[in-house]
C-alpha cells in the first residue's frame, strides 16, 4: 500500500511539472549512467592534464601570449569577460590584429597585467573556464585550486616554421573547439590554413625556380630593432621557397629573430632586402648612419626593397604571417602570382581568421602596408 502511494504521489508530481510547462534534468557527468545529458566532461590539455569542464561554457579568459587571440580565431569573442591589462584600450594595438579586428575587446574588465593576470581579478570577472599558454602543469593545478574553476593548458607556438608547430597549434584550435562545442570552427580554420599553403607551395613548385637571394632585417624581440636583427628560418621564405642568405650558424636562435653584425651584410649581398614595418625607423638609420655600407648590396642598388607587415605581438599573429607570405611569394615569383591581388588576399585572410577584413587597419598602422620603398634613405 505505501509502495503504491509513492507511485501515485511521484506521478502527480510529473504532472504538476508537465502542466506548469517546465522540465527539470538533473545533470550528470559524462559518464553518468542515468541517461540524462551530461552537465561536464573531461579533456586533456596540452599539457597532458585531464581538466573537467561544463559542457555548457559562456564566459571565459585567457592569459599569457597569443590566449586571447585564440579565442577570436575560434569565434568565441563573445564569450570573453576581462582582458590583461596589455590588451585594454591604453596599450599600443597597432600589431594586435584581433582587437582591430573587436575594438569592444580592450574595453572590457582587466583580468589584472601581462603574462598571467591577478587571481583576485581574475575571479571577479566570475569565468567558467581559464585558458593559459605558459604556466606549467603544477601551476595550472595550483591556479585552478584558487580560483575554483578548470585551468585549460594551450601549447603557444610563435611561427609555424616546423610540422610541429603546425601540429601543435591544430591541437590547440581543436582542444578549444572541444570546450566551447565549436569543433567545426577548429576545422574549418585548419582547412582554410592548409589551402593557403598549398596554394603558395604548388604556385611556387610550378614556376622557375627563383635564382635570387633575400634577407630579412628589422625583426622586432622584446622591442623593436634595426636592419641587424634578422632570423634564419623565417617563415615567409620558408613557405615560399626562398634561399635566405642568413643560415643558422650566423644566429644562436634559430627561430627567433637574433642579432647579426651589420659589418657582413655586404659580403651576404641580398638581390632582395625585405624590412619588417615594426623595425624600419632604425633600418633607415642604419642606413643613415653608414650609406657606403649598403650602397654594394644588390638589394640597394637595384631597388628591390620591400615593407611586410609584423606579425608578432605577444606571440603570433598566424593571420599577418600567411599575408606576408603571399607578399614575399609575389615579389621573388611575380610570374606565378599574376592573377593574385595581394591586397584583397590579405583581407581574405584576415577575415577567414577574425571574420572582418582589417589589412586598410594595419597598413594604416604601418607605413601603407605592402610596398616597394626602393631604398632606405
Amino acid at each position: 500500500m505505501k509502495r503504491d502511494l509513492m507511485i501515485i504521489g511521484a506521478v502527480a508530481v510529473v504532472a504538476i511539472v508537465i502542466l506548469s510547462g517546465t522540465l527539470v534534468l538533473v545533470g550528470g557527468s559524462d559518464d553518468d549512467p542515468g541517461g540524462n545529458e551530461p552537465t561536464s566532461m573531461h579533456v586533456t590539455d596540452m599539457l597532458g592534464r585531464s581538466v573537467t569542464v561544463s559542457t555548457n561554457i559562456t564566459r571565459v579568459v585567457a592569459t599569457n601570449p597569443g590566449a586571447l587571440r585564440y579565442m577570436v580565431y575560434m569565434d568565441a569573442v563573445d564569450m570573453v569577460v576581462g582582458v590583461e591589462n596589455g590588451n585594454q584600450a591604453s596599450s599600443s594595438l597597432t600589431g594586435a590584429t584581433y582587437e582591430l579586428a573587436y575594438p569592444d575587446l580592450p574595453t572590457r574588465d582587466t583580468i589584472g597585467p601581462t603574462f598571467g593576470g591577478d587571481p583576485e581579478l581574475i575571479m571577479s570577472v566570475n569565468p567558467q573556464v581559464l585558458f593559459d599558454t605558459q604556466r606549467s602543469a603544477g601551476d595550472c593545478n595550483a591556479l585552478a585550486s584558487t580560483l575554483g574553476i578548470p585551468v585549460i593548458s594551450l601549447n603557444c607556438v610563435m611561427d609555424m616554421t616546423t610540422s610541429a608547430n603546425y601540429s601543435n597549434f591544430c591541437q590547440a584550435m581543436r582542444l578549444i573547439g572541444q570546450v566551447l562545442n565549436k569543433g567545426e570552427r577548429a576545422e574549418e580554420l585548419i582547412s582554410y590554413i592548409d589551402s593557403v599553403r598549398s596554394d603558395i607551395e604548388s604556385r611556387v613548385a610550378n614556376t622557375t625556380a627563383s635564382t635570387r637571394t633575400a634577407y630579412i632585417g628589422g625583426l622586432s624581440s622584446r622591442g623593436s630593432h634595426g636592419l641587424d636583427y634578422t632570423a634564419s628560418n623565417y617563415a615567409p621564405f620558408i613557405y615560399s621557397d626562398v634561399e635566405n642568405v642568413v643560415t643558422p650558424e650566423m644566429t644562436s636562435h634559430a627561430s627567433s629573430a637574433k642579432q647579426i653584425s651589420l659589418e657582413i651584410l655586404p659580403s651576404l649581398n641580398p638581390d632582395v632586402l625585405f624590412v619588417d614595418a615594426g623595425g624600419l625607423a632604425l633600418c633607415k638609420q642604419n642606413y643613415a648612419d653608414n650609406p657606403s655600407l649598403y650602397d654594394g648590396i644588390t638589394a640597394f642598388q637595384t631597388g628591390e626593397i620591400y615593407l611586410l607587415m609584423p606579425f608578432n605581438y605577444y606571440s603570433a599573429n598566424y593571420d599577418t604571417l600567411l599575408a606576408d607570405c603571399y607578399y614575399v611569394a609575389s615579389i621573388m615569383y611575380p610570374d606565378a602570382f599574376t592573377d593574385v591581388n595581394i591586397l584583397e588576399k590579405a583581407d581574405e585572410i584576415y577575415t577567414a581568421f577574425l571574420g572582418v577584413p582589417v589589412y586598410s587597419l594595419v597598413a594604416s598602422g604601418y607605413f601603407g602596408g605592402f610596398q616597394q620603398l626602393g631604398s632606405l634613405e
